[in-house]
């Protein structure tokens, strides 16, 4: 029950007490999940992932044909990435991807001519992270959430095709 200054029950203009003072102000939280950014690129050459120079799978293409790339970017993260950008350090730019949602992949690929010996070049993804409305990322702090990088290497031997048609260690004319 409400009071006066003196600490007696406070009372109208007519002398009736006063009632209790009412308030409601509801106020919800939610806490701050400011997301996770996370990026996958697997690069493949003609099909094969050929992530070790020296391994198994690393194919083997006739000098001056065509090889290709194909590059699969993923957005591993939880917030969506929009200017998702491939570029390979040997080739140059490869592509953008305007956006990428969280969980989702799209590829694209580059050919060229074979060169001649072991050739390994190395893939790398980047994108801007950004919020639900479109706006780039920011932590609880109000500062840029950074972007998510990710690289993937991948070989291929090119081979001359006098080198290609041989059965053992030397190569006969007659």
């Amino acid at each position: 029950q409400p009071v006066d200054e003196n600490g007696f029950p406070a009372v109208d203009v007519n002398g009736v007490p006063l009632a209790d003072p009412m308030d409601e102000d509801y106020s919800h939280y939610i806490g701050f999940d400011e997301g996770t950014t996370s990026i996958d690129i697997e690069k493949r050459t003609n099909g094969a992932d050929a992530d070790n120079p020296l391994g198994a799978d690393v194919p083997v293409i006739q000098a001056g044909a065509q090889v290709t790339w194909e590059y699969l970017v993923t957005n591993t993260g939880s917030l969506d990435l929009s200017n998702v950008t491939v570029v390979d350090d040997m080739e140059g730019t490869v592509c953008t991807i305007p956006f990428l949602a969280a969980g989702e992949s799209s590829s694209c690929s580059l050919s060229d001519i074979a060169a001649d010996g072991l050739y390994t070049n190395l893939a790398t993804a980047t994108g801007d992270p950004v919020g639900p409305d479109g706006n780039p990322a920011v932590d609880q702090n109000g500062d840029p959430i950074p972007d998510p990088v990710d690289n993937d290497q991948s070989s291929y031997i090119g081979q001359t095709e006098e080198i290609l048609n041989s059965l053992g260690d030397y190569v006969w004319y007659d």
